[in-house]
């Protein structure tokens, strides 16, 4: 264990319920602290997540191999994840540390120093409007891995590209594929499993038997090959889609929830990628009408420009170990 005040601890939530989006981008802080020489502690709460971490090159522990982290006195901390982190935020106020909450409205993020919004859509609440000074929010936030600003643009040798993230836990995946196939499409179709979709990849793979061109592909140890050789992409709200912009491939989005609405209304405004509408909003029928729709208008625009989101983890480690808590 570091000594005090040296050290970030990086604490992400993750699991089958819950994906790896909060994963991926807590990894991209981490690879820009080692690429500093900061150092840090990646805590996350269950072992398939600590080892889909390790494989990719990340040291990592869960809460249960670690289970003093909340006695420790970093330096700054970084909570990601959908949850109540009460208990954490309190325990480090006291202390004064310096802390980020990722993305969470959650009622005591008055105990947070800075609330940071990773996304290229960003619609300020009250709290926001009323605490501007400790909102991060936007495009220049964004953190993506090395592995993803690395990789060169290769031939765009993939019609559409498939991905519902870590776990899909809405089976939208099985779902896209079947309308495709009753659209009869004829491009070839990359089709990603998450690490926590294993168990389904028969269905998956049967989902697509009537595509023309069909390959399914383990998402495991990324996609980032994939997204750089897709021409259009289909996928959810979250971290792919700040990925696919990167590469210069628009997407057609799928929406889990209906407090999405808003985020699918921006990008029906901004045009960077097209909304589908909300799962349970579209039976398959409607879902199957939209999806050719979209991928009409999407394969008839310009080609998409890349979005520069290089500095995204920069400036969130610049944060973490620099600025102060707040008073």
């Amino acid at each position: 264990m570091m000594g005090a005040r040296d050290h970030l601890i990086l604490r992400a939530a993750g699991g089958p319920s819950v994906g790896v989006g909060h994963l991926v981008r807590t990894r991209a802080i981490a690879q820009e602290c080692i690429r500093r020489g900061v150092g840090f502690d990646l805590i996350v709460d269950d072992g398939a997540s600590a080892d889909w971490l390790r494989t990719r090159g990340t040291k990592a522990a869960t809460v249960d191999e670690r289970p003093g982290w909340l006695c420790q006195r970093p330096r700054a901390l970084w909570l990601d994840g959908f949850r109540d982190w009460q208990i954490e935020l309190a325990r480090f106020d006291r202390d004064a540390t310096s802390t980020i909450l990722v993305e969470n409205r959650v009622a005591n993020r008055d105990l947070a120093s800075f609330t940071v919004y990773p996304a290229l859509h960003h619609e300020p609440d009250a709290w926001d409007r009323a605490n501007p000074e400790r909102v991060r929010a936007g495009v220049d936030w964004i953190p993506l891995s090395r592995e993803t600003m690395e990789m060169p643009c290769g031939e765009r040798d993939i019609d559409l590209l498939i991905s519902f993230g870590g776990s899909d836990p809405s089976h939208l995946t099985e779902r896209t594929l079947g309308c495709l196939s009753s659209l009869a499409f004829e491009g070839r179709v990359v089709t990603v499993v998450g690490p926590h979709m294993h168990g389904r990849r028969n269905q998956i793979e049967d989902a697509g038997r009537h595509l023309a061109q069909h390959e399914v592909i383990d998402g495991d140890a990324g996609i980032e090959r994939w997204q750089a050789r897709a021409s259009l992409a289909l996928t959810a709200l979250g971290t792919t889609l700040y990925e696919l912009a990167w590469f210069g491939v628009p997407a057609l989005v799928l929406a889990n929830y209906e407090d999405d609405q808003p985020a699918l209304d921006w990008y029906a405004a901004q045009g960077c990628h097209l909304p589908l509408g909300v799962a349970g909003q579209l039976d398959d029928g409607a879902l199957a009408s939209a999806m050719h729709a979209g991928l009409r208008e999407l394969d008839s625009r310009p080609k998409t420009a890349r979005l520069d989101l290089a500095d995204g983890s920069r400036r969130i480690v610049d944060l973490l170990t620099t600025e102060p808590a707040h008073a």
